[in-house]
């Protein structure tokens, strides 16, 4: 392992995820004009993302107007950022991960200045390795594209990179990507998404250098087991 790539709503940041579901309507409604019928439910960007690229077959066409998309969603996200409850010792946790020799990143499906403003307001914007937003010219989660331009950035495998969610569109996401999914928390979806995967996820119940440094434990133990078997 190289990389712990950290996912960031849900993870770091905690904001008010009502001003998510007012920007999703609000976008429900804009695309109508393109004769484009969508729910609010996840994975909601994906299901823009593929919406607007099977309606428009110009590529340079539909990235103008998912691009628009994201601008409509950016306003609701850093309002939604303003309010929001923070991760209490993030920097501590980078600072130790990188004196151990590894690299540290955020990838998240907000916006650019969304995701610029959360790590300022974490106070680690400065010792941040790499960071991958939707304004990254990505294809949305589930698909891989912003574990794999991370690890790209970094110059490294995805297969040594640790993406650290709290859905289960976390977990398909490195999966698909070929990294190692961990689920943060008790997110409500993480005993489905342990039923699914079973043995091959691992849970982290809070995210703290201690229980990191166990996660490391657990990790080198296996690779060392897949490397004899």
């Amino acid at each position: 392992m190289k990389l712990f790539l950290f996912d960031l709503d849900g993870v770091l940041v905690y904001p008010d995820f009502s001003y998510f579901k007012v920007a999703r309507r609000e976008i429900v409604e804009f695309l109508k004009q393109f004769g484009i019928s969508l729910s609010i439910e996840s994975p909601f960007f994906k299901k823009v993302y593929d919406a607007i690229h099977a309606k428009f077959k110009d590529p340079k066409i539909a990235w103008e107007i998912y691009s628009e998309v994201s601008k409509r969603i950016e306003k609701y996200e850093l309002e939604a950022l303003s309010k929001a409850k923070l991760l209490i010792g993030f920097r501590e946790i980078l600072k130790e991960l990188k004196s151990n020799g590894y690299m540290a990143g955020v990838f998240s499906q907000g916006a650019r200045k969304y995701v610029v403003k959360a790590l300022h307001i974490l106070g680690c914007n400065d010792i941040i390795d790499v960071f991958v937003s939707r304004d990254d010219h990505i294809r949305p989660k589930p698909y891989p594209d912003g574990i794999l331009k991370a690890c790209a950035t970094m110059g490294i495998e995805s297969r040594e990179c640790v993406f650290i969610g709290d859905t289960w569109l976390d977990v398909e996401t490195a999966l698909n990507a070929g990294a190692i999914p961990v689920i943060y928390r008790y997110d409500k979806d993480y005993k489905k998404i342990k039923a699914k995967y079973r043995e091959g996820i691992l849970v982290l119940e809070e995210l703290t250098v201690e229980n990191l440094v166990q996660l490391l434990r657990i990790l080198s133990i296996e690779k060392i087991l897949d490397e004899i078997q």
